[in-house]
């Protein structure tokens, strides 16, 4: 096991040194690109990727749920937190303040997962996070496409949680 474990780590060590050397055909480091460049069709609110040019800082958040709107709403009511879409626009708010504490904002987001759990009809309203996402990014607002993973799973830590944000945000070379 141990000796596996180490063949393996040489092998990760080996593949990320031959990652680094130039190959003939391969491109030159200086046409990397110096700001972050998305991919993918246009036809979608998210992009399919990003990339981010070497000298940029990576935020990163922790899953980002929405603030509690009333504390004395039963625990598993939607009063106590609001439906899903209330909640993604609360994370997206809450985000988006985060980013703001360091100079950033939703536009400088370049990747962004979004965890749904089921509502009352027992499954995840997938629709209501779709229209939340939009009043932030791929609008004249924010143009940003953000690479973007939706998932829906069987339930978040807290029962009342509907839905759990993570984003990735990039903050430019001076």
């Amino acid at each position: 096991m141990m000796r596996t474990f180490s063949l393996s780590l040489i092998s990760l060590f080996l593949l990320g040194l031959l990652s680094r050397c130039a190959t003939p055909g391969s491109a030159a480091p200086d046409t990397a690109p110096d700001s972050v460049t998305f991919y993918g069709a246009q036809t979608t609110p998210f992009s399919a990727g990003a990339i981010v040019p070497a000298g940029h800082t990576l935020h990163i958040t922790a899953g980002t749920v929405a603030p509690l709107l009333d504390s004395a709403a039963a625990p598993g009511s939607s009063a106590r937190y609001g439906d899903t879409y209330t909640q993604a626009v609360g994370a997206l708010r809450r985000i988006d303040a985060n980013l703001q504490q360091h100079g950033l904002s939703l536009a400088d987001v370049v990747q962004l997962r979004a965890f749904l759990g089921p509502d009352s009809t027992g499954a995840p309203d997938f629709q209501a996070w779709f229209k939340a996402y939009g009043e932030f990014f791929n609008n004249e607002t924010n143009p940003t496409r953000p690479a973007r993973s939706t998932l829906g799973v069987s339930h978040l830590v807290n029962p009342d949680m509907l839905i759990e944000l993570e984003a990735v945000a990039v903050q430019k070379k001076e």
